[in-house]
């Protein structure tokens, strides 16, 4: 008997490879409020693809709303 996989799912290494951050970094967010979707089965942790990009999802900015300082530029330019 044959089981169909229909959704990708990534060790915490693999998740962290896919936000593109350390495994570390991931292991830290699961202690916050706001932490990533996961299933932690024995030792290890499981994260769903699907429910990482929602979670992701959740912090995209629209930047046609965001507001800039008024001296953006100002400070932009001294850095070059």
């Amino acid at each position: 008997m044959q089981h169909e996989v229909t959704e990708c799912h990534f060790n915490l290494t693999e998740a962290a490879r896919y936000l593109g951050k350390s495994p570390r970094w991931l292991q830290y967010q699961l202690i916050g409020s706001n932490s990533p979707p996961a299933y932690k089965i024995g030792k290890s942790w499981l994260f769903k693809k699907s429910e990482l990009d929602a979670w992701l999802g959740k912090f995209r900015v629209n930047l046609e709303q965001v507001s800039y300082p008024e001296n953006l530029e100002r400070e932009v330019a001294r850095c070059n």
